[in-house]
């Protein structure tokens, strides 16, 4: 289990470890629903996959 806070990543960490179309995606996606930190989501979703693998 990986727990992370409902906060934003850090600043320059999304630019670092999403692909544009990812950060294209979770722009549009808190536009709809502000109160998700999707760019930590997002980068937890990726580290859980990797670890996994």
């Amino acid at each position: 289990m990986d727990a992370e806070p409902n906060d934003p990543l850090p600043d320059g960490v999304a630019q670092s470890v999403l692909l544009p179309e990812e950060r294209t995606t979770v722009h549009r996606l808190a536009e709809r629903r502000p109160d998700i930190a999707w760019d930590r989501l997002v980068f937890s979703v990726k580290e859980s996959v990797y670890k996994a693998w």
